[in-house]
């Protein structure tokens, strides 16, 4: 799920930290790295790059692997826009979905391994990824889950454990993913930095080839 890299449009909440042009630049870094990321699965499952708004595919293209689709998604409410990609690409007679963020550069292939590889598992219906920050940075399902989206405090530190009390509600056994981080905001950008200048992430894809150079003109 993406959005294009615009100045004072993309990454609000970073922008605040190291500006509305620097935020976009990240902002295409992340796309890149994250893509390349799940680009390594294409044997693996169909991938789509989820946008809005609607005009953005144009910019959004020549930043992707060629064999990723675009697809818009059809709701301004997260919620709405998450539970209406899962519903329609399920139509196609899909096993299951996962849906991912675009701000993950430095997610390790062996988390996307996991996710896949539980999603397969017949009694497992679900998978999520918590994040740092009480949130989820994926989400997978085999079957639409309406609950689990509506009405949901997004951005705050109870989407997690509200989801997952949902998903035990609807009777959804799902498979807990390790915890990881997304970057929205200037302490998770620090939190990147940190990661990055500890040298642990070179053995993951790509080593944020992309995060690395965009970083390289910003002042800490």
């Amino acid at each position: 799920m993406c959005k294009p890299p615009r100045a004072g449009v993309s990454k609000t909440r970073l922008a605040a930290s190291v500006g509305a042009e620097h935020a976009a630049a990240l902002s295409a870094a992340f796309l890149k790295d994250t893509a390349s990321s799940v680009a390594e699965f294409l044997d693996m499952a169909d991938v789509y790059a989820l946008y809005t708004p609607e005009d953005a595919a144009p910019e959004l293209k020549p930043m992707l692997p060629t064999a990723f689709h675009l697809q818009p998604l059809s709701h301004d409410d997260v919620g709405e826009a998450m539970h209406s990609a899962i519903t329609s690409l399920l139509a196609a007679e899909r096993l299951g979905v996962i849906l991912i963020g675009a701000d993950l550069p430095t997610l390790p292939s062996a988390i996307l391994r996991e996710a896949i590889g539980a999603l397969s598992t017949p009694e497992i219906d679900a998978v999520i990824g918590p994040s740092e920050d009480g949130g989820y940075y994926l989400i997978g399902l085999k079957a639409p889950c309406a609950e689990i989206f509506s009405a949901m405090p997004w951005s705050t530190p109870t989407v997690y454990a509200m989801t997952a009390e949902r998903l035990r509600s609807a009777g959804l056994a799902f498979h807990e993913l390790p915890r990881w981080y997304d970057v929205d905001d200037g302490a998770s950008l620090s939190r990147l930095r940190q990661h990055l200048k500890l040298g642990g992430y070179d053995a993951h894809i790509g080593g944020a080839l992309h995060t690395r150079e965009a970083l390289e003109g910003i002042d800490p």
